[in-house]
C-alpha cells in the first residue's frame, strides 16, 4: 500500500516548482525534476540522476545563453544524414559546430562546440552480419555454394569534448538507413589458392561498396575539419593543411605515395 501511495502522491519539481504528472518525474540527488524541465537539457548530458538541483540551475542558464548564442550562429557546411553536424568557418578555418537531429537546429538548442575544445575523434563502425540462405525444391533453407553474407554497417562519428561541466563526449549516426553489403566466399581450389584469397578479399570488402565508400568519406572530412579547427586554435599537432586524397578505385583514404595503398591502384 506505502509503495502505490508513493507513487500517486503529488510531487512539486524542484525546478520550476510545478506538479508533476503520474509517470513524470525525473529524480535528482537532492529533488525532483519534470519531465519538461528535463527537456531543456543538453541532450549529451547523461549524469541527470547524479546531478543536485543547484546544478540542473546552472545548466539551464548555460542553456539559455547557448540559445541565444545560436542566433549568431552561421554555418556554411553539413555532414550527415540521421544526426546532422553544422559547422561554422571563422576566417576560412573550422570555428564551432553543433549536431542536430533535424535542420532547425535552434529550436533544438543544439549544443554550440569549438573545435578548440574536441580531444579526439573516431569513427565507431558497428557492424553486424548473417549469412543469406534460399529456400530450395523440397522447400527447406539450404546455403548458397560458395555461402554468401549479408553484411549491416551503422557509422558513428564519436568525439572526446573538453572544457564542458556536463558532457565529455557525444556519439553521432551518420548514416540515416544501415548499409547494406552482400558478399560471397570464394571457395578454395588447389592451384589457384592465391587468386581465391585475392577474389575474396576483393568481394568480402567493404570499402568497394559505394555507400560504404559514401560515410567512410564523410567521416574521414569530419576527421580532416577537425584537425584543421584544432590547428587553427593551436591546440592540434596533426598535419592539417593537405586535404585528404582517395582511389578513385576503391574510395580509399591516402595520406601520400602514387599507389593506393588499400588496393595498389595507381593515384599519381
Amino acid at each position: 500500500m506505502d509503495f502505490f501511495k508513493r507513487m500517486f502522491e503529488k510531487k512539486e519539481c524542484s525546478i520550476c516548482q510545478g506538479e508533476i504528472g503520474l509517470l513524470g518525474n525525473r529524480k535528482l540527488e537532492d529533488g525532483n525534476m519534470c519531465k519538461e524541465c528535463a527537456k531543456k537539457l543538453s541532450p549529451w548530458f547523461e549524469e541527470r540522476r547524479h546531478a543536485t538541483v543547484a546544478q540542473i540551475n546552472e545548466q539551464l542558464v548555460y542553456r539559455l545563453d547557448n540559445y541565444k548564442e545560436l542566433a549568431n550562429f552561421n554555418p556554411g557546411k553539413s555532414y550527415g544524414e540521421d544526426d546532422v553536424m553544422y559547422v561554422e568557418d571563422r576566417m576560412g578555418m573550422p570555428y564551432r559546430f553543433v549536431v542536430a537531429k533535424t535542420k532547425d537546429y535552434r529550436s533544438e538548442n543544439a549544443d554550440i562546440i569549438s573545435f578548440a575544445d574536441i580531444s579526439s575523434c573516431m569513427l565507431d563502425l558497428d557492424e553486424t552480419h548473417s549469412e543469406l540462405k534460399y529456400t530450395n525444391q523440397q522447400k527447406e533453407r539450404v546455403s548458397y555454394n560458395p555461402p554468401r553474407y549479408e553484411y549491416r554497417y551503422n557509422f558513428y562519428v564519436v568525439l572526446g569534448i573538453m572544457n564542458n561541466p556536463y558532457f565529455d563526449e557525444i556519439r553521432f549516426k551518420l548514416n540515416k538507413h544501415t548499409v547494406r553489403v552482400e558478399t560471397e566466399r570464394t571457395p578454395q581450389r588447389v592451384g589457384v589458392g592465391m587468386m581465391a584469397a585475392v577474389l575474396n578479399n576483393i568481394l568480402s570488402d567493404p570499402a568497394y561498396d559505394r555507400e560504404w565508400r559514401k560515410y567512410k568519406r564523410m567521416y574521414d572530412d569530419i576527421e580532416y575539419m577537425v584537425n584543421r579547427g584544432k590547428a587553427s586554435s593551436g591546440m592540434g599537432n596533426m598535419n592539417a593543411s593537405a586535404q585528404p586524397i582517395y582511389c578513385p578505385n576503391c574510395g580509399e583514404k591516402n595520406d601520400d605515395g602514387k599507389y593506393c595503398k588499400n588496393c595498389g591502384f595507381y593515384i599519381k
